[in-house]
C-alpha cells in the first residue's frame, strides 16, 4: 500500500484532458518495484495555463519532473531551460526533469520507444516505406525516429497541410538520406502506416484513415495507448493487416525515461 509522507517525491503527467492517461499506474508500479518513495498523479492543465504551470514547477522542490501528453508536447519547448539532442531536433518534448537548481530539462523518447517497440515485435523499420498520419508532437517524434532508423521513404499526412510540410522540411534537412514528402493513405504503397493522431482515444471517434487501399500484411501501428486495442486495430486485423499496439511505444521507453529523470 502506498504511503505518502513529507519525504515523498512527486512525478506528474500533464495533459488536457487527462482521463485517458495511464502514466500514473505505470510510474507508480515502477516506483514501487524499485523501492522509490515517489508518487505519480495526472494534472489537467489547459493550454492557456501551461506557461504559468511550468514556471511554478521550478520552485517545487520535491518534484522529480513531469511527463507530457496531448496537447502540450510542442508548446512546452520554449518554456524549458534545456533540451536533449532529440528534443532539439524535433522541437517536441514528452519528459521533463527538474534539476535541484530548479532548471527544467526536456527530453523526447516517444520515437525511440516506437522504433524499439517495432523491433521487439520483429518489425525492423529499416528499408520500409512509411506513412505517418499526424504531424503533432508524437507524430514528429515517430517520423524522425523512423527516418533515423533507416526507413527508405516516408510520407506525412496531416489535417493541416502546412504542418505536414514543416515536418517534411525538418526531416529533409536533418536526415537527408530518406525520401520524404507530404502524402496520404491513398497516394502510395506502404509497409507501415502509423496513426499519430489522437483519434481512437474515445469510443465515438472516427477512424483516423481508411484502410481500403492497404495491401494484406501492411503494419498498421497506433500511437494511442488507451484504449489498448483501438477501433483502428480491430478493423486492421479484420482486413488481414498487421496491427501494432501503442502500448509497445510506452513500454519500450520506460527504462530510458526512468534514467533520464534519475530514478
Amino acid at each position: 500500500m502506498l504511503v505518502i509522507t513529507g519525504k515523498t517525491m512527486v512525478y506528474l503527467c500533464v495533459g488536457h484532458p487527462t482521463d485517458h492517461v495511464k502514466a500514473p499506474e505505470v510510474f507508480n508500479d515502477l516506483f514501487r518495484d524499485r523501492g522509490i518513495d515517489a508518487v505519480t498523479i495526472a494534472v489537467d492543465v489547459a493550454p492557456e495555463d501551461l506557461a504559468a504551470f511550468v514556471e511554478a514547477t521550478k520552485g517545487w522542490r520535491n518534484l522529480i519532473g513531469f511527463g507530457l501528453t496531448i496537447p502540450h508536447k510542442e508548446a512546452v519547448v520554449p518554456l524549458l531551460d534545456e533540451l536533449d539532442p532529440t528534443a532539439q531536433r524535433t522541437r517536441a518534448v514528452n519528459t521533463v526533469r527538474r534539476l535541484p537548481s530548479g532548471r527544467l530539462v526536456g527530453g523526447l523518447f516517444d520515437g525511440l520507444g516506437f522504433v524499439q517497440g517495432l523491433r521487439d515485435a520483429g518489425r525492423d523499420p529499416r528499408g520500409m516505406s512509411v506513412l505517418v498520419v499526424g504531424a503533432g508532437g508524437v507524430g514528429r517524434a515517430i517520423a524522425f525516429a523512423l527516418a533515423e532508423a533507416g526507413a527508405s521513404s516516408m510520407a506525412i499526412a496531416n489535417r493541416s497541410r502546412p504542418r505536414a510540410e514543416r515536418l517534411v522540411d525538418d526531416i529533409a534537412q536533418i536526415v537527408p538520406g530518406v525520401s520524404v514528402d507530404v502524402g496520404s493513405i491513398g497516394s502510395g504503397r506502404y509497409d507501415l502506416v502509423v496513426n499519430a493522431t489522437s483519434l481512437g482515444m474515445h469510443e465515438d471517434d472516427d477512424l483516423p484513415f481508411a484502410l481500403d487501399s492497404l495491401a494484406p500484411g501492411t503494419v498498421v501501428a497506433e500511437a494511442v495507448m488507451s484504449p489498448e486495442v483501438t477501433a483502428l486495430l480491430v478493423e486492421a486485423e479484420r482486413r488481414g493487416l498487421t496491427p501494432h499496439r501503442g502500448r509497445a511505444m510506452r513500454d519500450a521507453q520506460m527504462d530510458v525515461v526512468a534514467r533520464f529523470i534519475g530514478v
